[in-house]
């Protein structure tokens, strides 16, 4: 079978299988078998950042090699990657060997290839950015020892990461913690949007309406971030998401 072939209908299988599930564990595999039939091992989507905020990655989902991940984190590549600076640039999949053809980078972002193709033996890597309509990016790293970079595998499987995306997210708005490179936080993205427009001095009321839920919901996302966050009042709740650096006023 022709790859063009194959790369259609896996992803369509994907994608058509995608509708069915509800639960983020059973997106992940479905995503993780997807991208093994093309030598991708590891994955992780991650918001990268926020109108007016500075590049704070936060998971989301999936996982990338822990010790590579380890190194990344520990080095704090992500405020120079070059895959990084560029995801933030365009809304089109791209993959590593790509981007040093195609574009000047740094030094530190020379490295961070370097290490992880002599250190990690991972050879190239797939970006997929997926910029929302509130402004915050958010992007797939998709890593492999052998992957497969061919122009249709790369616009195939970004076709898939993106409905991923759109399946997971509100999951992870509802369910999944938060963890800032600073520090980590158990208080859930939804509560942590609710915290943000109490410190902009809206009511629950004014909240529901911004966020299309209801005014009952907005109160009880904010005390469970009060309970989560372990201070009493809604002021003491905005003071700790700012002293953890998860929003800035």
């Amino acid at each position: 079978m022709l790859m063009d072939e194959k790369i259609e209908r896996d992803v369509l299988g994907f994608i058509s299988d995608l509708e069915g599930l509800i639960n983020l564990e059973q997106m992940i595999k479905h995503f993780e078998v997807l991208i093994a039939s093309f030598g991708y091992e590891h994955f992780r989507c991650a918001e990268i950042a926020r109108v007016n905020q500075p590049i704070d990655p936060k998971l989301g989902f999936g996982k990338l090699d822990t010790d590579w991940n380890a190194r990344y984190r520990d080095q704090d590549y992500v405020y120079n990657d070059g895959t990084v600076q560029l995801a933030l640039q365009t809304c089109h999949p791209f993959t590593w060997s790509a981007l040093k053809e195609n574009r000047r980078i740094n030094s530190i972002s020379e490295r961070i290839f370097e290490e992880a193709s002599q250190d990690f033996e991972y050879k190239d890597g797939l970006v997929v950015p997926i910029h929302q309509s509130d402004g915050s990016i958010s992007g797939f790293s998709i890593i492999g020892r052998q992957p497969n970079v061919s122009p249709s595998v790369v616009r195939g499987i970004g076709m898939a990461a993106v409905y991923l995306h759109a399946k997971a997210k509100p999951i992870i708005l509802e369910e999944k913690d938060i963890s800032s490179s600073f520090f980590k936080a158990p208080i859930s993205r939804r509560q942590l949007d609710c915290i943000q427009w109490v410190a902009e001095g809206k009511s629950d009321w004014e909240i529901s309406l911004i966020l299309g839920i209801s005014e009952a919901t907005v109160h009880n996302h904010v005390e469970r971030a009060k309970r989560n966050l372990k201070v009493h009042t809604r002021v003491q709740a905005v003071v700790e998401v700012v002293r953890r650096r998860l929003i800035i006023l």
